[in-house]
């Protein structure tokens, strides 16, 4: 008997809500691997890296002052560590 195979492309967009909703329920292990993948795709950016991303999001009229804490938080717990970058 062989099996019948149905497939489909299905475009799910997720809102800015989802995906912060999705990323707060990571662990850190998680969220530090989620920057990983970020960092890679960053690579192959126009701009070349992550860098101008990061000042048009410091820049941007939404970052409010709870996105501005959230960003600032882990730079400088990353900043006070004497863990070297990997």
């Amino acid at each position: 008997m062989s099996a019948l195979v149905i497939r489909r492309d299905v475009k799910i967009e997720l809102g800015i809500e989802e995906i912060a909703a999705a990323f707060a329920e990571l662990d850190g292990t998680n969220q530090a691997a989620f920057f990983c993948e970020v960092g890679k795709l960053a690579a192959s950016w126009r701009c070349g890296s992550f860098e101008l991303q990061a000042e048009l999001i410091a820049n941007s009229l939404c970052l409010g002052n709870e996105g501005a804490a959230v960003l600032r938080s882990p730079s400088e717990h990353f900043m006070a560590s004497e863990r070297a970058p990997a």
